[in-house]
């Protein structure tokens, strides 16, 4: 997966099969996709939301792809 879109698609999601991190561009406001090889092979991803709290940022888990779809993260 070389080609990073500028906001992530459920076509690209369900595709990524690469471990890093993808961020949904400027649409997605700090939401992003968490891809990181499972214990027992595969790969699990993770919906995440980069924010500020007291100036100091940090990053929420929104749940587990597919349980948590790309519309439903944003």
């Amino acid at each position: 997966m070389n080609n990073r879109p500028l906001m992530l698609s459920a076509t690209f999601v369900r595709n990524a099969n690469r471990p890093g991190r993808y961020g949904d561009g400027r649409g997605g406001l700090g939401l992003g996709l968490l891809v990181r090889p499972a214990l027992r092979g595969g790969l699990n991803k993770s919906w995440t939301q980069s924010v500020r709290i007291d100036g100091r940022p940090t990053s929420l888990g929104l749940g587990r792809y597919p349980v948590v779809t790309l519309a439903m993260a944003r």
